[in-house]
C-alpha cells in the first residue's frame, strides 16, 4: 500500500495562478498528505510530519530550489531507507524533473502519477544518485547540481531581471546566456574569474582562474544539452573552465560533443570525490550560498542511488 507524502512549493514559476486547480488534481492521489511550504523552515515541518507518519512515496510539487532544499532535508531528518521520490515539475527550468524524463505539465504529470501509483510497474522507476556537498560542520547541502565562478552571477541576473517577465520554463536561461556569452566567447579576460584550488588525498593538484566550474550527478542540463553523455554514466561529473580564451573554445566544444571538457581542464567523469578551496557565491540548482577559504575545503560527493518514479 502506498503513503504519499506531497509537499507543494505555491511559489514556484509554473504554478503561480494555478494553484487551486493543482491542489484538485492532487487531492484526487489517494492515501496522500498534503502540505504547502515556500521557506526552508517550512519545508523542513513538512519533511517531519511525513517522517512521522512513515510515507513511502515523497511527492515534490515544485522546482529545482524546492527539490533540492527538500533533498537537504530529508537526508538530516529520514532514518531508515528513503522513500520513492517523484518530481512535479513546477519551476522554472526544472532541470531534475526534465533529467529524469518528467517532461510533462504538472497537471499532466500529476494525473499520470496517481495512474501509476494505482498500477506500478518496474519501468516506471530509475535510480539516481544526489550530491552532498560539505564544508566541515558549517554545510551539509544535497542536490544535483554544484556550480561556481560565473554561473552564481548568472542566478542573480536571472532573479534581478528576468524572472518578473513571467518566463516560466528553461528557456528563461538563454537570457542569461544573451547576457553572458559573447563575453564569455570571445572577452574571458573581461569577466570575473574564481580562484580555485582543486585537491585531491588533501594535496593541490590544479589551480584554476575559473570562469566557471560545475559538478553534478545529472545527464540532462540546461537547454537538454548532455556534455557528459560519453563518459562513465552513474558518475560524479565536473568541468573547471580556465579564464582564457583556449580554455573557452576546448571547454564548450568538448562539453557540445559530450566529452565534458577541453585540453587543461580536469574532468571527474569517474571521480568518487571532489575537494576544492575558493572564496566566493556558489550555487545548488539555483539556490545561493557562500565560501571561504578560511573555512576549509567544499567537497563534493555522491550519496546512494535513491529511487524516483518516474511517468
Amino acid at each position: 500500500m502506498t503513503n504519499c507524502g506531497i509537499l507543494c512549493n505555491p511559489a514556484s514559476g509554473r504554478l503561480k495562478g494555478r494553484l487551486h486547480e493543482i491542489k484538485r488534481s492532487l487531492n484526487t492521489i489517494p492515501d496522500s498528505s498534503y502540505c504547502e511550504a515556500v521557506s526552508s523552515t517550512e519545508i523542513n515541518q513538512s519533511i517531519r510530519r511525513f517522517a512521522d507518519s512513515r510515507i513511502n512515496l515523497f511527492i515534490i510539487v515544485g522546482g529545482d530550489g524546492t527539490v533540492h532544499t527538500s533533498f537537504t532535508h530529508l537526508f538530516h531528518i529520514w532514518k531508515g531507507k528513503l522513500p520513492v521520490v517523484a518530481v512535479i515539475p513546477g519551476g522554472t527550468t526544472n532541470m531534475t524533473a526534465l533529467d529524469l524524463g518528467m517532461k510533462r505539465s504538472p497537471i499532466e504529470s500529476i494525473s499520470l502519477l496517481g495512474s501509476a501509483i494505482a498500477d506500478p510497474e518496474p519501468t516506471k522507476y530509475t535510480l539516481r544518485r544526489v550530491l552532498r556537498i560539505e564544508q566541515g560542520e558549517i554545510l551539509k547541502l544535497f542536490g544535483m547540481f554544484f556550480g561556481c565562478g560565473l554561473i552564481p552571477h548568472g542566478v542573480k541576473f536571472f532573479h534581478n531581471n528576468i524572472r518578473g517577465l513571467g518566463v516560466t520554463n528553461e528557456f528563461a536561461g538563454g537570457f542569461v546566456m544573451i547576457k553572458y556569452l559573447p563575453g564569455f566567447l570571445f572577452r574571458p579576460g573581461s569577466l570575473p574569474a574564481t580562484h580555485l584550488t582543486l585537491l585531491m588525498e588533501g594535496r593541490t593538484v590544479e589551480r584554476h582562474d575559473c570562469l566557471a566550474a560545475f559538478a553534478t550527478t545529472l545527464d540532462r542540463l540546461l537547454l537538454g544539452v548532455r556534455p557528459y553523455r560519453n563518459l562513465k554514466t552513474d558518475s560524479l561529473f565536473f568541468t573547471a573552465i580556465n579564464n582564457n580564451m583556449k580554455s573557452v573554445w576546448s571547454s564548450v566544444i568538448s562539453l557540445l560533443a559530450g566529452n565534458g571538457g577541453g585540453s587543461g581542464d580536469i574532468q571527474a567523469g569517474s571521480m568518487d570525490r571532489l575537494e576544492f578551496l575558493f572564496d566566493g557565491d556558489f550555487i545548488v540548482d539555483g539556490e545561493m550560498y557562500h565560501a571561504r577559504r578560511q573555512d576549509g575545503p567544499v567537497s563534493i560527493t555522491r550519496t546512494e542511488p535513491i529511487t524516483f518514479l518516474v511517468v
